[in-house]
Parts: C-alpha cells; structure tokens; sequence
C-alpha cells in the first residue's frame, strides 16, 4: 500500500476495493481459506 509499484499503491481507497475483491473472489471458491489485510506501514 505505501509503494508505487501497484495501480492501487498509496491509495489507501483503491487498496481496500482490490482486497475485498480478492477477498470476495477466494471465499466463493473455498471456505478453507483465511486472508490477512497487512499492509506495509
């Protein structure tokens, strides 16, 4: 999240959209799975 190396980096709104949408994407897979927000900083 504090890099530039991702469209989403240092745009802390854009961050959470892309990680609910990840998230979003692996639970309706699986519910053996268990993600972890931890952004750098």
């Amino acid at each position: 999240m504090n890099g530039n190396w991702y469209p989403w980096g240092q745009q802390p709104i854009a961050y959470k959209q892309i990680f609910r949408l990840l998230s979003a994407s692996v639970h309706a897979r699986t519910t053996r799975t268990a993600l972890l927000w931890a952004p750098n900083n």
